[in-house]
């Protein structure tokens, strides 16, 4: 497991494909141990956003479909990517374990985990937290929390900001809130939180 960052940003992405782009950011950065929990409701793009992580690592993007009836897609690319969607589980740690949300194996790979708000108290603590809001038919704003430095250059690039990553304050990394006030546009560069 990675030590947790402690950046957060807001993003705003005006189409699927700048979406896509912060997405493959961090999917070209990404390292074994790496947790990803999205957040968002039903069409906000959490699976588009797997999609394109994934296929910054190697996958075909044609691969990655929403798990939602399966509950866990596993995929290989540079590094093994494991895809849960949490979206039809009642988050029971038993129910969790008996779907392999425990393996020790999933250390050697990414886990990207949609509807991660449903099994939040079994995230680890250095989880990246996504949650991905709709601000329109295709804009979608990103808060990211819990950001590691490799994680901030690489979203810095995306955006051509400066410095888009703000320490998070103490209690919203203790408390997992990844809001972040501000705006901001994916050419523009996020807005540092407060």
């Amino acid at each position: 497991m990675r030590d947790p960052g402690s950046a957060r940003l807001s993003v705003a992405a005006g189409s699927p494909a700048e979406t896509a782009a912060v997405a493959a950011a961090l999917g070209r950065v990404a390292q074994a141990g790496d947790w990803v929990a999205l957040t968002g409701e039903l069409g906000a793009g959490k699976t588009l956003f797997v999609a394109a992580f994934a296929g910054a690592l190697g996958v075909p993007p044609r691969a990655v479909d929403s798990p939602s009836f399966v509950l866990l897609n596993e995929y290989a690319g540079r590094l093994p990517v494991y895809h849960f969607d949490a979206y039809r589980l009642a988050g029971g740690e038993e129910e969790l374990a008996e779907l392999g949300f425990f393996d020790e194996r999933l250390a050697g790979g990414v886990v990207l985990v949609e509807w991660a708000d449903r099994v939040a108290p079994f995230l680890p603590a250095g989880a990246l937290r996504v949650s991905i809001t709709i601000d329109g038919e295709a804009a979608r704003r990103l808060e990211i929390a819990g950001a590691a430095p490799r994680q901030c250059e690489a979203l810095i690039a995306v955006v051509s900001a400066g410095d888009a990553c703000a320490p998070e304050p103490p209690a919203a990394a203790e408390g997992g809130d990844a809001a972040a006030e501000g705006g901001g546009a994916a050419g523009a560069g996020p807005e540092a939180a407060p």
